[in-house]
């Protein structure tokens, strides 16, 4: 039994260059520049320079309050960051007492068997 397979290939008899039917006529480039125009506004959304002045002003006050709690969290932060440093600072005094305190135990028991040795 055979099988043979044959490829089919379509060959351009002929060149062809674009006829006024094939390129878009100047009035249906005119519709579709607007329209596309549209589109690209409704994907982006209404352009900045369009805001009334209500949605101007109401932007320039959020803006002002976003601005005063950047400053406001930004003061926070200094402030918490100097508790941070003073807290540290203390935890090393403490490290320092807990040092100098533990030496002292280690020659106050030092003394104490020094004293058990000589009853």
């Amino acid at each position: 039994m055979s099988t043979s397979t044959s490829k089919s290939t379509s060959t351009p008899t002929s060149t062809s260059t674009p006829t006024s039917t094939d390129m878009p006529s100047d009035h249906e480039e005119e519709q579709q520049q607007p329209q596309h125009q549209q589109q690209q506004q409704q994907i982006a959304g209404p352009e900045s320079d369009e805001e009334t002045p209500e949605e101007e002003d109401a932007n320039e006050k959020k803006r002002r309050e976003l601005r005063d709690k950047i400053f406001i969290l930004e003061d926070e932060c200094q402030a918490l960051e100097i508790k941070k440093e003073e807290a540290l600072e203390e935890l090393r005094e403490a490290e320092r007492a807990w040092k100098i305190a533990m030496e002292e135990v280690a020659r106050v028991e030092e003394a104490y068997r020094n004293l058990l040795e000589e009853i």
